[in-house]
């Protein structure tokens, strides 16, 4: 009876803290805003540090505009 007290809540505590959470990722809403390019990779060993010459800014509908800076 001692043993199982324990083991009763220790499994009890599993069940509810390991709950699977669903995370709402939409890609297409993750990548709006805007951004900048730092690193161009040239190949898989060479990665390049690049001076930003503006910034992309990623709207809805599959749309875009440049602005330089």
């Amino acid at each position: 009876m001692k043993n199982t007290i324990p083991l009763i809540f220790i499994l009890s505590l599993l069940i509810v803290c390991c709950g699977k959470e669903d995370l709402p990722i939409d890609p297409k809403k993750d990548i709006l805003g805007k951004w900048e390019l730092i690193q161009q990779r040239t190949s898989l060993e060479n990665i390049l540090d690049v001076e930003p010459i503006g910034y992309t800014e990623f709207l809805g509908e599959n749309s875009y505009t440049f602005y330089n800076v």
